[in-house]
């Protein structure tokens, strides 16, 4: 009777790398340990089992495998660069499976890069290097824009060994730069790259001052850090545009006023290179011709709420109106008050409630073309 082929191999894998070297005639051999299953896939007994794999590890004597059982094995075993793969095979009498993988060894590695900018013309690479293989002399160069950095001769590392490397890198001009660092020994290499970008000119100490309701006063430098230029800039809202012929680390400060219709604003200030864009700055801020400055409860209990708020006119003289919804019911002012440029005025409203519990609070004043509101809650 012929029997379907009884052995499967699952995988055969890689485990890990170990951190030590051993050699052998000269070459470096790095331990790696590996494992592979295999399994009788039949419901009956198989006989004579053995396996064996290309590193010249082997079963020493033969085995049988009752009927679905499986076996695992586990090879600690050092290998060379030469050794490129490995393969097992596993054998009964009743046929045989082999499987293979691609061997891979920890060599060097970049760790713990790090730049900072000592300078608006000067950067400092910081990195280290370390061998998780046998003693090796490594090379490691830094390229940025055409420029290059690199050792003077090989750094000996053995095993589990690290070295620290520093380089300042200037700069002659502004814009995108790219820092490529390559390290290598022989077969081993690793690279690590970076974009960074240098500015000529910035947006430096802005302030946004609220010189009343509606109007605004906004403060800012633009510095050149770099060689002579001319800086261009512009700000939205209010539309402005100029331009300023600006030395080395020489700064031009702005100052804007403007006053503002009510609601939300938005000012974008950009500068300019040329017609490069160096930096921007965006301010959002809200414009209330008429506010409530605050919604204060005063008293609370388990039937009534008493609140207060504080109103303000920050433009021309108005009439103005206001409203509460407490949830319950809907109070609103029996008449309009006028209220004088920077005028305030105090509103007191009780509200009753028929039961206890938790009731927000909305309240509203109105002129003919602005309001406000201001929201709250009620516990009673």
């Amino acid at each position: 009777m012929n029997n379907p082929l009884k052995i499967t191999i699952y995988y055969l894998r890689i485990v890990e790398t170990e951190n030590q070297n051993n050699s052998k005639n000269g070459v470096i051999q790095s331990p790696l340990v590996s494992e592979f299953n295999a399994k009788n896939t039949i419901n009956e007994l198989s006989v004579n089992w053995s396996w064996n794999c290309t590193n010249g590890v082997y079963s020493n004597i033969s085995f049988n495998m009752s009927a679905n059982e499986e076996l695992l094995v586990v090879i600690e075993n050092n290998y060379s660069l030469s050794n490129t793969n490995l393969t097992c095979s596993v054998y009964s009498a009743d046929g045989s499976q082999n499987k293979s993988t691609i061997l891979s060894f920890d060599g060097i590695r970049i760790e713990g890069y790090n730049s900072t900018l000592t300078d608006t013309d000067t950067l400092s690479v910081k990195f280290n290097i370390k061998n998780y293989f046998g003693t090796l002399d490594v090379n490691w160069n830094i390229t940025v824009n055409g420029l290059l950095y690199a050792s003077a001769s090989g750094i000996s590392l053995n095993q589990g060994q690290s070295t620290t490397i520093t380089q300042e890198i200037n700069f002659t001009n502004a814009g995108l730069k790219q820092i490529k660092i390559a390290v290598g020994s022989g077969n081993f290499t690793d690279t690590y790259s970076e974009n960074i970008k240098l500015y000529s000119l910035g947006i430096r100490q802005y302030f946004d001052y609220i010189k009343n309701g509606t109007a605004r006063i906004f403060n800012f430098l633009i510095k050149n850090d770099w060689t002579n230029l001319t800086a261009y800039w512009n700000a939205s809202n209010p539309a402005l545009t100029n331009a300023v012929n600006l030395s080395q680390n020489e700064s031009l400060i702005v100052i804007i006023e403007e006053d503002y219709s009510q609601g939300n604003k938005e000012s974008v200030i950009k500068i300019f290179n040329s017609t490069v864009q160096e930096d921007s700055l965006l301010d959002v801020f809200k414009i209330r011709q008429i506010s409530i400055e605050s919604l204060q409860t005063l008293h609370e209990n388990s039937s009534r709420s008493v609140v207060y708020s504080i109103v303000k006119n920050n433009i021309n003289p108005l009439n103005i109106s206001w409203r509460l919804n407490n949830t319950q019911e809907l109070i609103n002012s029996n008449q309009n008050v006028n209220l004088n440029t920077s005028e305030q005025m105090l509103v007191i409203i009780e509200s009753n409630f028929s039961s206890s519990g938790i009731y927000p609070l909305n309240f509203v004043i109105n002129s003919s073309a602005y309001n406000d509101n201001a929201t709250g809650v009620a516990v009673s």
